[in-house]
């Protein structure tokens, strides 16, 4: 099933229909997948993050307040439960929030080929509502934080799914 859609930058070209998919199944056997952390980042009233370009992919869940993101060209409004998808090398940042913010952020790789963001081959979308992957990203925050015995191939496997 294809998550909600909200809007995307335009360098992202439209996710495939679900049927589509299926053509692109190569793309599955050749993606390395790389986790490399996760945080939690509170902030109270006026939080913001400055404009910035990470060589890395980024996922941001919401799990208190809203904020304003600036991706690409694109400004996308993010609430509680909602996860945001910033494909490598796209500028983003966040506005000053209204109220007190927590987020979750987890920074990976997934490139096809070893060279292009999956994210941007696949054109997934930016935003996706209702909190799907919220236990997802908690546990690689918490992977990320604790460090147990195999928690790297853990995490992958959670970037992966």
């Amino acid at each position: 099933m294809q998550p909600a859609l909200l809007d995307r930058t335009p360098v992202l070209p439209p996710y495939p229909p679900p049927g589509a998919l299926e053509a692109w199944g190569w793309v599955w056997d050749h993606v390395q997948v790389d986790f490399l952390e996760g945080r939690l980042y509170a902030g109270e009233s006026g939080w913001h993050l400055d404009r910035r370009v990470v060589p890395n992919a980024l996922g941001v869940l919401v799990v208190e307040g809203r904020s304003v993101w600036r991706i690409g060209q694109r400004s996308l409004v993010a609430s509680r439960g909602d996860l945001l998808l910033v494909p490598e090398g796209v500028p983003h940042g966040a506005e000053p929030s209204e109220g007190p913010v927590r987020l979750f952020s987890i920074h990976f790789t997934a490139r096809v080929l070893g060279t292009q963001c999956l994210l941007l081959v696949l054109g997934f979308p930016m935003v996706t509502r209702g909190g799907h992957y919220g236990d997802e990203v908690r546990e690689l925050v918490r992977l990320s934080t604790r460090r147990p015995a195999g928690w790297r191939q853990r995490a992958r496997a959670l970037v992966m799914e």
